[in-house]
């Protein structure tokens, strides 16, 4: 069962938290240890790579390296800080504020999550808006500045009512690194 920690934020119950300032150091050992598996994926999209089981994404299978080292350290210390168990991440760069992730939920293309996973993100590098949003047209989107070294966790009906994204930003801003982890069922 999913241990939400007592300094955490409840940003949408049973939809998402955030605990600020979770983990900040490290960015240099992602970048040293990811940069040579990231793969660009269109000049508006970020960078991404995978890592631990492979899964299938929209049909398609998609193979993940091995955990780096440093992605293994901060496998085991989300799992034991969440009581969640994790064996995938996908590390995503942001260039710069003209990089961006479209509004989406990650269980419609990826059936290997399930229906109400626990998908946790830590941040390194500049602060960049989180934005999610419930599915019916007339919901508000709720904007969160995400900094360097806060952990967000979606959970619940996060994946089936709502979307989230990381809109592009006019304003210049430095390269920002994230990291979620997740479970994926192998078949």
């Amino acid at each position: 069962m999913l241990h939400i920690p007592a300094t955490s934020q409840i940003i949408i119950p049973d939809v998402l938290f955030i605990y600020r300032n979770f983990f900040n150091i490290g960015g240099s050992l992602l970048y040293t240890e990811t940069m040579s598996h990231l793969k660009e994926t269109g000049s508006k999209a970020r960078s991404m790579a995978r890592y631990g089981v492979p899964y299938t994404y929209k049909g398609r299978p998609l193979p993940a390296f091995p955990f780096t080292p440093f992605l293994q350290r901060l496998q085991v210390g989300l799992q034991w800080v969440l009581n969640v168990p994790f064996n995938a991440a996908v590390v995503n760069r942001y260039r710069d504020g003209g990089q961006s992730v479209p509004p989406h939920s990650d269980s419609t293309a990826i059936p290997q999550l399930g229906k109400q996973p626990v998908i946790a993100g830590l941040s390194f590098g500049s602060t960049r808006d989180f934005v999610i949003c419930g599915l019916k047209k007339s919901s508000t989107p709720v904007v969160i500045p995400v900094n360097q070294g806060d952990l967000y966790v979606m959970h619940g009906q996060s994946q089936s009512h709502y979307r989230h994204s990381v809109p592009a930003v006019a304003t210049p801003v430095g390269p920002r690194w994230s990291v979620t982890f997740r479970n994926h069922t192998t078949q």
